[in-house]
């Protein structure tokens, strides 16, 4: 696998698939940052 196809899987499995894991958790993407928020306790 070349490097190219590495990183596109892992952009189509990671970032663009990302999901909240717990409650009150939320996912925030921009254009180049994908990041997971959630309540102080969560």
């Amino acid at each position: 696998m070349d490097h190219a196809a590495l990183l596109a899987l892992f952009d189509a499995e990671v970032r663009r698939g990302a999901r909240p894991d717990g409650p009150g958790a939320r996912i925030e993407r921009t254009a180049a940052v994908v990041r997971q928020t959630a309540p102080e306790h969560g």
